[in-house]
């Protein structure tokens, strides 16, 4: 999958990357160097697992989907839903709040799971 900087994500897993993510190919992640992973940060491409840009992440999950229809079905649902589900644990600290992109606390507004594909606000700020 072609994917712009700004689109594509450095992927620092030991695992493969979920086949759905637009990641650095395998053959420049085994030269792995602080060089290498600074001149891909001034280029744009952000690192997956990285907690500061979570709220990056939650973004660009449901931008995934919608370009792509072959990903909500199947086993990409599955993967998709962990890996939001990781982002949401990386967001949402032990207390029961949030943070915002600077660290931060927020309070998210609240939604409710419909049908699929349809969410609905139910309270929050907003």
């Amino acid at each position: 999958m072609f994917a712009t900087a700004g689109r594509a994500w450095w992927w620092q897993g030991t695992q493969s990357p979920p086949p759905f993510l637009g990641v650095v190919p395998a053959t420049l992640r085994s030269r792995r160097s602080a060089k290498l992973v600074a001149r891909l940060d001034l280029l744009g491409i952000r690192s997956w697992d990285d907690p500061g840009i979570a709220l990056d992440r939650i973004g660009h999950l449901p931008d995934l989907v919608q370009a792509g229809p072959h990903l909500r079905e199947g086993g990409h649902v599955h993967e998709i839903g962990q890996e939001y589900e990781k982002v949401w644990a990386q967001l949402l600290p032990a207390d029961g709040g949030t943070r915002t992109a600077d660290g931060g606390p927020a309070t998210p507004p609240r939604w409710t799971a419909g049908p699929p594909g349809r969410c609905r606000r139910t309270a929050g700020p907003g």
